[in-house]
């Protein structure tokens, strides 16, 4: 098997393969990455970060980035990646009481904040996997809960990172008050 892509409904991907692949896209949505074996490079024009295996990250939304998958030696590379949708994301955070915290500066220009190894993430991320291995696509309902999951897991370990979770601007979209607000001191008439 050289390479295997599989999906559960639009949040949940799972990557295996055991050759080098490059991939180039637009993160749109808050991505979780958490890397079984191998190890990914991710990168942009300004930085380049390797994630390896057993550890996780959160790669901001809104980059091009590039992703090089690449086994080790004849250990094929393998993750599993969380989609932050913003639509289901209103809706779990409307379930869950979201504290107040202002944007850190230095979180808020790096392309992915890393995760590292954590039994918390890495447990979850295997319990992600059994859906694929074992071919049980969950109900839509249980995908919220496991979504729901992995942000408790993220607001316990990680609360700087509520910002940015919680920023329902579109993907590549401005925030036209906050820009109008940080550029024009005047009134326009």
């Amino acid at each position: 098997m050289a390479e295997l892509h599989q999906h559960i409904g639009e949040i949940f991907h799972r990557c295996y393969s055991d050759r080098n692949m490059i991939c180039e896209e637009k993160v749109a949505e808050h991505m979780l990455a958490f890397i079984f074996s191998g190890e990914m490079i991710i990168y942009n024009s300004s930085q380049k970060v390797t994630i390896h295996a057993g550890e996780a990250a959160f790669i901001r939304k809104n980059h091009l980035v590039r992703k090089i998958k690449k086994p080790i030696g004849v250990t094929p590379f393998s993750g599993v990646f969380l989609h932050l949708d913003a639509r289901l994301m209103k809706q779990v955070g409307a379930l869950m009481a979201i504290p107040t915290m202002e944007m850190d500066d230095k979180l808020g220009g790096q392309l992915h904040i890393p995760l590292g190894k954590n039994d918390f993430i890495s447990g979850y991320f295997r319990s992600l996997d059994k859906y694929f291995t074992e071919g049980n696509a969950p109900s839509r309902e249980l995908m919220k809960v496991k979504l729901q999951e992995m942000l408790i897991i993220l607001l316990e370990q990680k609360p700087q990172l509520v910002p940015m979770l919680f920023d329902y601007t579109p993907a590549w979209r401005k925030d036209l008050m906050e820009f109008m607000t940080n550029n024009y001191l005047s009134e326009l008439s």
